[in-house]
């Protein structure tokens, strides 16, 4: 609930309050902040102007009211002088980083390929590479650098972990490192609750408080936003929703386990499943979901394999109650014939099904939003007022 409080002793929460309204909404206007907060008109133009002499933000004229009789409403914007914040995805074949403002409006990004023959030294090698280039493409102040990992991760003591499948790179202090060569502050997170933050602040659940991110790559994961607050554990083992069993008597799973739902639902198992039921050979989502339009074998495989993941979100539905479902990464490639027909089998399947709907939605971002969702864990840093932008 965006509420502000006219109180001295509360200022900082207000001030964050408004960067974040400005930040996370289009064409802001002193009134409809106003009218948001609840802020006396004072209050506000005392918070603006604070923001506007540090250089943060900026009046901006709305040409499209210039011919309207009477006053026109004043706009906010963050000034093209703000600070910046800085964010490193690290999956399994890539080290990318992303410089963006606080509006999400991207600055530069750089990437990195990664592949057996790193070690924790290239790895953090290339991190430090990435951060310099970055650097390079900006005089403008970086506040700091979020990190969005393949788990685990320690997000307490800024550690990666051992990741399966990650070239035996393990117990790497990466926010240490990355503080100690550049002196920017660094916080870690896996890259399905980052990716959850983006769509939090810059996404499709911007306007609710419980929604789940689901991230369909080589692996499936979750990232839950509950109460509007992102559920972390700090030990980096949450959201590993791959690794839900819809089959207790299905094939083994490399985690030991049978009938995971990553045998079934991830991209390239999906792309593996038509091309072996169709005789064909896509190699990508966009191809397959295209041909699943004129093709009812296709249509038939996806089915089944919605009806897959459909089992698993219901449970996680049940425990969690969201009322929107995000579908992200290359997942949001994924047909919309598809998500309705997912969520229609999830909304069948959920205890509530005669009292809530659940929406299920494909994200904007496609496979940026790892590293869109990297540069956020500093901007929400920002928004919950753990890091004052203007010091």
């Amino acid at each position: 609930m965006n509420v502000g409080v006219n109180s001295a002793n509360i200022k900082e929460i207000n001030r964050t309050l408004v960067l974040k309204l400005i930040c996370t909404n289009q064409d802001v206007s002193r009134i409809w902040l106003a009218n948001q907060t609840g802020l006396t008109r004072m209050t506000l133009s005392n918070i603006i102007s604070g923001f506007t002499q540090s250089g943060v933000l900026c009046d901006v004229r709305d040409l499209a009211t210039t011919n309207i009789v009477g006053r026109r409403p004043i706009k906010v914007d963050l000034a093209e002088t703000s600070p910046l914040v800085m964010g490193i995805n690290i999956s399994r074949d890539w080290c990318a980083g992303l410089l963006m403002d606080l509006k999400a409006r991207r600055v530069k990004k750089v990437t990195y390929r990664l592949g057996g023959e790193d070690t924790a030294q290239t790895l953090m090698s290339k991190i430090l590479k990435t951060i310099e280039r970055l650097q390079q493409a900006t005089d403008r102040k970086i506040l700091g650098v979020g990190v969005a990992s393949v788990g685990p991760v320690d997000v307490r003591s800024g550690v990666l972990l051992k990741p399966t499948n990650f070239y035996g790179i393990a117990d790497v202090p990466i926010c240490e490192m990355i503080t100690k060569k550049t002196g920017y502050p660094a916080f870690l997170r896996n890259m399905m609750n980052a990716s959850a933050l983006a769509e939090k602040y810059y996404g499709r659940g911007r306007d609710i408080e419980d929604f789940v991110y689901v991230g369909i790559t080589n692996g499936v994961g979750a990232g839950i936003v509950s109460g509007g607050e992102l559920f972390s554990s700090g030990s980096g083992f949450e959201g590993e929703f791959g690794h839900s069993s819809i089959n207790y008597d299905g094939p083994k799973c490399s985690c030991g386990n049978r009938g995971c739902l990553e045998l079934y639902a991830t991209i390239p198992r999906i792309i593996e499943t038509v091309n072996e039921e169709c005789a064909a050979n896509f190699t990508t989502i966009e191809e397959v979901s295209e041909f699943c339009r004129e093709n009812a074998e296709a249509r038939h495989a996806m089915y089944s394999i919605m009806d897959k993941l459909a089992i698993a979100l219901a449970s996680l539905v049940n425990i969690v109650d969201p009322v929107r479902v995000i579908i992200g990464d290359e997942g949001s490639g994924i047909g919309q014939s598809m998500i309705e027909r997912l969520e229609s089998e999830v909304n069948r399947r959920i205890l509530a099904r005669n009292e809530k709907h659940v929406e299920i939605v494909r994200s904007d971002f496609g496979a940026e939003v790892r590293l869109i969702g990297a540069a956020t864990i500093v901007a929400d840093q920002v928004f919950t007022a753990q890091m004052r932008i203007d010091e």
